[in-house]
């Protein structure tokens, strides 16, 4: 059996990944790397969040300052991802 995992951004880019795996207690999980831009001379702490379009289940990091890589492991689905400056 065959999964998927279809990533997508506000940006409109898309990733699918697929992984072969004998039963469905064993889904497959993934991790989303990106890079954070912020419009200013410098990059705050931000939270970065990956939500699944169909479960709306949330998975989210926080990167410090000046950090601009984040890394986020998901389950398979359908993801939005969006960041957000750290108050």
């Amino acid at each position: 059996m065959k999964y998927h995992l279809s990533i997508s951004s506000i940006f409109g880019a898309a990733i699918a990944i697929g992984a072969s795996l004998p039963t469905m207690a064993q889904l497959p999980t993934a991790t989303l790397k990106g890079t954070t831009i912020y419009p200013a001379d410098f990059l705050p702490p931000q939270q970065v969040c990956a939500q699944n379009t169909q479960t709306k289940r949330t998975f989210c990091v926080e990167t410090k300052q000046g950090q601009n890589k984040f890394s986020i492991p998901v389950s398979a689905g359908s993801y939005e991802i969006y960041a957000r400056e750290c108050q």
